[in-house]
């Protein structure tokens, strides 16, 4: 079985270092539907992640970096 995570994990982090660390938001015509669109949400949350997880060279260090930002982020809503 095909591991989903670490193929768009790899896909991410190949389309990021082409775009220079930040995704663009491409334009939404229906603010309802268009704003929860993949591409949009992707790039939204790919935007809102610090720096030093978007400027990571390879693609282990940004598992082990995200891994560690979500896990915290977790851990602090549930206080």
């Amino acid at each position: 079985m095909i591991d989903l995570v670490a193929v768009f994990a790899s896909f991410v982090f190949m389309l990021v270092l082409l775009c220079f660390c930040v995704a663009t938001v491409p334009p939404v015509r229906l603010a309802t539907v268009g704003s929860r669109a993949f591409p949009i949400a992707a790039a939204h949350t790919w935007n809102s992640f610090p720096e030093h997880i978007v400027s990571t060279s390879t693609l282990q260090s940004l598992k082990r970096h995200l891994k560690t930002f979500l896990q915290q982020q977790s851990f602090r809503l549930a206080l």
